[in-house]
């Protein structure tokens, strides 16, 4: 039976995840896309189990001894075993970005201006962030992925620091039904109840974790509150302290 694994994450300031590809200005995504949840949890489960394989060539070769693409070799074992990864909001995000006052030199002169700061940041440090991973497997044992999970410390880069507030898990029962109420992003399905954000995201079960040049998107959505899905569509039901959470893995049968 598949289980899944419930963390609660608070970021200290915001964070700053990029959407790719990016130019000069590197505009923020406003929410968690699965590749940067699985990338969270891949990095301190590679740590709890004293590994230290971090990125993998893919291809290469040819005359000047190009190693080819390069992909995360944890967020590859990971996201192997995953049937399910997604993330609810607990406040509106907002993306921010900076206009700076400079001053520089022109033929002896000392003039001002202004300029964009060519990293945007979402804010939304007063929120919480609920990401949901469910297994068909987890080879390395489940304290392991239990502790990993408590050693979560960033989401996106190196800036975006967070803490884990909570950790739960357990089995996940697989149902095919006619209608859901979720509050975790799905794709595949359209929402038909209730209000909710889009992002394009990179597809995450089918590109690689770490290279995502041509890398196909999907158009995701994500919840704010609860919303209903029309059916047939596969969920996975959380049993939780709280109660029974449901996450929607796809049209029904997919």
């Amino acid at each position: 039976m598949p289980r899944f694994l419930y963390l609660r994450m608070r970021p200290v300031w915001g964070y700053a995840l990029r959407a790719l590809p990016q130019s000069k200005t590197r505009v923020s995504l406003g929410v968690p896309p699965p590749t940067s949840l699985i990338g969270a949890l891949a990095y301190p489960l590679a740590r709890v189990l004293g590994r230290r394989e971090e990125t993998l060539y893919l291809g290469g070769g040819g005359r000047r001894g190009r190693r080819g693409a390069a992909v995360s070799f944890w967020g590859e074992e990971l996201r192997g075993r995953l049937l399910y990864v997604g993330a609810a909001l607990g406040v509106a995000s907002a993306g921010h970005g900076s206009i700076l006052k400079i001053q520089y030199t022109y033929r002896g002169d000392v003039l001002q201006g202004v300029a964009a700061m060519p990293v945007e940041v979402t804010a939304g440090s007063e929120g919480w962030i609920d990401a949901v991973y469910v297994f068909r497997e987890a080879p390395w044992g489940w304290g392991a992925v239990e502790r990993a999970a408590w050693g979560v410390s960033r989401l996106g880069s190196r800036e975006s620091p967070v803490y884990v507030e909570g950790v739960w898990s357990g089995e996940a029962s697989e149902a095919v039904v006619e209608s859901a109420r979720t509050r975790f992003s799905f794709y595949g399905v359209a929402p038909r109840d209730g209000e909710y954000r889009l992002a394009y995201v990179v597809d995450w079960r089918v590109a690689r974790i770490g290279d995502y040049s041509g890398a196909p998107r999907v158009a995701a959505v994500y919840p704010r509150g609860y919303v209903e899905v029309g059916g047939p569509v596969r969920v996975y039901r959380l049993g939780l302290p709280w109660g029974v959470e449901e996450v929607v893995a796809g049209a029904g049968g997919g």
